[in-house]
């Protein structure tokens, strides 16, 4: 696929979610701590208690960042002449869990025709965008993506200052080039 114009990634959970995993599994780590040091005699303190509260154990460290590690698909948006389309490539799996070891992520097709106009303008192209993103991640289009996060935050905070329309139509001119060379 050509001629991508943004890509919107899509999460197992939003960021909110997963800082909340975190923390239980921290504090369930913690717990653990505790009652092990009780057991064994180690340090019955209050003073330790409390350093190990403010200085849980560890929780792997390769998985704290949210971005990389709970993605599971995205959304590709392509120019097809003056038109605007999205595709979805999704994770490979039956179910897709929190403990994801290896993950194969493959195209699974189009979902939908983004604008419908052969001349779209910018305040067009903005609002059908935004819409068509709010469509998705209510499961209109593709059904199983209600249950995930859709991560539009950063595409709608900078697709005001974008100038798609002369993107479409300069993506649409060097394709005219390539094919009269070719």
């Amino acid at each position: 696929m050509k001629n991508i114009l943004f890509r919107v990634p899509i999460y197992r959970e939003s960021r909110d979610e997963y800082y909340e995993f975190l923390t239980k599994k921290r504090d369930q780590a913690l717990g653990r701590e505790i009652i092990r040091n009780k057991k064994f005699g180690l340090d019955k303190s209050e003073k330790h208690e409390q350093s190990l509260r403010e200085n849980p154990p560890s929780i792997n460290p390769q998985k704290i960042t949210w971005e990389f590690n709970r993605i599971i698909g995205w959304i590709d948006f392509y120019a097809d002449g003056m038109l605007i389309k999205a595709a979805l490539w999704f994770i490979r799996a039956k179910r897709v869990s929190k403990q994801l070891s290896t993950i194969i992520i493959e195209y699974r097709g189009k979902i939908s025709d983004v604008t419908v106009r052969s001349k779209p303008d910018n305040k067009y192209i903005r609002a059908q965008v935004k819409q068509f993103l709010s469509e998705v991640q209510y499961g209109t289009h593709v059904k199983k993506l209600s249950k995930y996060y859709i991560d539009s935050d950063l595409l709608l905070r900078n697709l005001e200052y974008f100038d798609i329309q002369k993107l479409l139509e300069d993506l649409l001119q060097e394709r005219m080039k390539n094919e009269k060379n070719a």
